[in-house]
């Protein structure tokens, strides 16, 4: 529990003026969740501040006001979260924990969820349409282990109207939530060190735990750091975090080897590759702008149950769905794995080891399977036009409210690539971005071999041979998405040119050559593609 604030501390404050009139609410067809802080306390990002809260729901298809009697009160504290959300969101989203009498942590179940202290208020600003996370939550509901719950609700702070927030499960361990081994504070050795665990490829807050990873990201120098959520900053022992950071780097070294992809001693044996690949259907069924890099979490049971990592549970997807105008974000086609393609200078970029496991040719046949399995029921074209429909009866009336606090359909907020100039427009420009982007996935799925095979690589042809100030390599790849490798040595074993580059379709590559500084004499290749046998030959310089 974070430790509430004491009224004569400073420890952060935010200093934010407000631009938005205020709006009253009177009536709404969503609960109301109202806290009241307590005389002298205030809200920051660091501490929590004591509240009381009110809880109001009539039920479903009833109108709520402020003036019902609540259905459910008690004490919390609450205190701000989020990074990007926070700062540049006019809507600041919340940390809540449920508290008893005494001031300690309370499981409450509410609205129908499972009983736990600690909730997030989740603020969609930027997404217009308002349901971005909650529909690939209601997905992840249905294809992973776990994936938060949440409620749709109206707040009011200190008697002063917020809009429509989400009231969600936040990732924690726990029996109704990551169901993994609880470690104590005693278990530091022999099997019982080896979890349960939840870390995260993240943003890091002050106070958090971390380890490096052992490997830098793709073009930078620094490698990043993996934060860990379970168990906590006051609970996580040094020889847990030893234990944890070595079992990662262990994965990672296994990765960076030329057999990552054995079928026994590579990736599969570190990880549990179902999760994997439905981790990475929903970050491509999104295009999420920050997946597999931010916000990222995995989890690592007990050997005992489970020597695996896990990814997921899924988590932060309101850049998601074209809500991005940046890193191709906005764009229905391209694989969201590739951002570092697109990005390489920001300062988060995906980390070495995904696009090597999305890129092996077994990966990918299982995620070809996975992916028209799912189209046949969960994410066919009717399922999720059908969520997107129910999730905005939900919202309902609610939503005049929340953009009439917040009048910003009309205006470009960062990092909207779409300003629809009102909700419905919001809800369309969604829902054909969605069948935009399941055409192209359909379409790049279907260029996956149905199984993984050591193709014939065919012919490679050299011309002109022999060159003087240039040449052309050409090739054929068999399968969809292949890397080829082509290295030249001259006489003498000295390599003198490395290429190695993915293409987005099979058939014919051509690939020109500048030799014009080559030495003259002989010169040995060598082509590899990705799921082939490699070709060699010569040619000679002029």
């Amino acid at each position: 529990m974070k430790r509430l604030l004491p009224v004569f501390i400073l420890v952060f404050s935010l200093c934010y003026t407000f631009n938005y009139a205020q709006v009253q609410l009177e009536k709404t067809n969503l609960p109301i969740f109202s806290f009241t802080l307590e005389p002298g306390g205030f809200l920051n990002l660091e501490t929590d501040s004591p509240a009381a809260y009110q809880l109001r729901s009539n039920g479903t298809g009833k109108d709520n006001t402020p003036t019902d009697p609540p259905v459910l009160t008690g004490k919390m504290g609450v205190r701000y979260r989020g990074k990007t959300s926070f700062s540049l969101s006019d809507k600041k989203p919340y940390s809540i924990e449920f508290l008893d009498a005494k001031g300690e942590e309370q499981d409450v179940p509410i609205l129908g969820m499972p009983a736990h202290s600690d909730w997030a208020l989740m603020g969609p600003f930027s997404d217009k349409s308002l349901i971005r996370e909650a529909l690939i939550y209601r997905f992840g509901q249905k294809i992973s282990p776990w994936a938060p719950k949440y409620r749709f609700v109206d707040v009011i702070v200190d008697g002063q109207y917020k809009g429509i927030f989400m009231l969600t499960e936040r990732i924690k361990r726990n029996k109704v939530r990551v169901n993994i081994n609880k470690i104590g504070t005693k278990d530091t050795t022999g099997q019982k060190v080896t979890g349960g665990y939840i870390f995260a490829l993240d943003k890091l807050d002050p106070g958090d735990i971390t380890f490096r990873s052992a490997f830098p990201m793709p073009g930078k120098t620094y490698p990043p750091h993996y934060r860990v959520v379970y168990p906590n900053e006051d609970d996580l022992r040094p020889a847990q975090l030893q234990y944890l950071k070595d079992h990662v780097r262990a994965f990672e070294r296994v990765m960076d080897s030329p057999g990552f992809d054995d079928p026994k001693e590579g990736y599969a044996k570190w990880i549990d590759v179902p999760s994997f690949v439905d981790f990475v259907l929903l970050n491509e069924l999104s295009k999420n702008v920050d997946g597999y890099r931010l916000s990222t979490y995995f989890y690592k049971d007990n050997d005992a149950i489970n020597s695996k990592i896990f990814a997921g549970p899924i988590w932060d997807f309101n850049l998601a769905f074209g809500n991005a105008n940046y890193c191709n974000g906005q764009y229905p086609v391209g694989w969201g794995y590739e951002f570092n393609k697109s990005c390489p200078q920001d300062s988060w970029v995906i980390h070495f080891w995904w696009e090597k496991l999305i890129n092996d040719p077994a990966f990918r046949v299982k995620m070809k399977q996975r992916w028209f399995q799912l189209r046949k029921s969960l994410l066919s074209n009717g399922q999720i036009m059908g969520t997107i429909d129910s999730l905005v009866k939900v919202i309902g009336p609610a939503q005049d409210l929340n953009f009439k606090l917040y009048p910003i359909l009309n205006k470009s907020v960062w990092p909207n690539s779409y300003v629809g100039g009102s909700y419905a427009n919001e809800i369309t420009f969604l829902k054909n971005w969605l069948d935009d982007r399941l055409i192209w996935l359909d379409a790049v799925m279907a260029e996956i071999p149905d199984r993984v095979s050591n193709v014939a690589f065919g012919e490679v042809k050299v011309y002109p041979n022999p060159g003087r100030e240039s040449l052309t390599f050409e090739y054929r790849l068999a399968g969809f998405n292949e890397t080829a490798e082509i290295y030249i040595v001259d006489a003498n074993g000295r390599e003198v040119y490395a290429y190695s580059h993915k293409f987005i379709s099979n058939g014919p590559q051509i690939l020109p050559l500048d030799i014009s500084q080559y030495p003259t004499g002989m010169y040995f290749y060598r082509v590899k593609p990705g799921n082939g046998a490699p070709l060699t030959g010569r040619f000679v310089k002029q």
